[in-house]
């Protein structure tokens, strides 16, 4: 008898031993519909494409334990992107790059005015937070581009060269890969794709939520 349970615990601790010693593997795969870079766990993979059947990387654990692995991801549609995927031994995780962002481009068609400042805020902020142009100003004829966070409607405001304000309650909602494109005319008006709420100065946000978004500068469009 003691020696069955002898042969069982040896069988036993064989196995945890055999299945501990299991590499986890951790597949990551580009859904974005552009070329991205991968770091997993500190090791750079640059150029992932994206194809019909969306190029993938697989990294392997070599732990007996589980392990957050930190992912990283940038790209055209992609705005701060970071994630902890768990892998285990013996684990086989796959884990979906998605588009997180869109664009907000404003175009000046004005001829003799300028943009001075322009303030992008999600619509559940209660206040309008920083000058997105810093140091820049859109001049006639020209246009500027923005990433923004996806999934939130944006609200818009802008202040000409002659100190006047106007301002954009967005009523759609932002989605990844989507360019919402708006136009300062001679009409001193802002004037989108589609219907909007335009305001003087003064108005004010009703709601108090402050989700975690991201607004990232691209630049005038060339």
């Amino acid at each position: 008898m003691k020696n069955l349970i002898k042969l069982i615990l040896i069988i036993a601790v064989t196995f945890l031993l055999i299945s501990c010693g299991e590499d986890g593997k951790l597949t990551v795969i580009n859904k974005s519909s552009e070329e991205i870079d991968v770091t997993i766990d500190g090791t750079d993979y640059d150029d992932l494409d994206y194809n019909e059947e969306s190029e993938t990387v697989t990294w392997y654990i070599e732990f007996n334990d589980n392990k957050k692995v930190p992912v990283t991801a940038s790209g055209e549609w992609l705005l701060n992107y970071s994630e902890e995927v768990t892998v285990g031994p013996g684990d086989d995780v796959l884990h979906e790059v998605n588009s997180n962002c869109g664009k907000i481009v404003i175009s000046n068609t004005h001829p003799t005015l300028s943009i001075w400042y322009v303030y992008l805020s999600v619509s559940t902020n209660d206040s309008w937070g920083d000058d997105q142009l810093g140091s820049d100003i859109i001049e006639p004829s020209e246009s500027y581009e923005w990433y923004a966070s996806s999934g939130y409607t944006w609200d818009i405001k802008i202040v000409d060269g002659n100190d006047d304000s106007y301002e954009i309650y967005g009523d759609e909602i932002l989605d990844p890969e989507e360019i919402l494109s708006y136009t300062f005319s001679a009409s001193a008006n802002i004037v989108p794709n589609s219907p909007i709420k335009t305001k003087f100065q003064n108005a004010l946000h009703k709601e108090i939520v402050r989700p975690k978004v991201s607004v990232k500068k691209i630049g005038k469009v060339k």
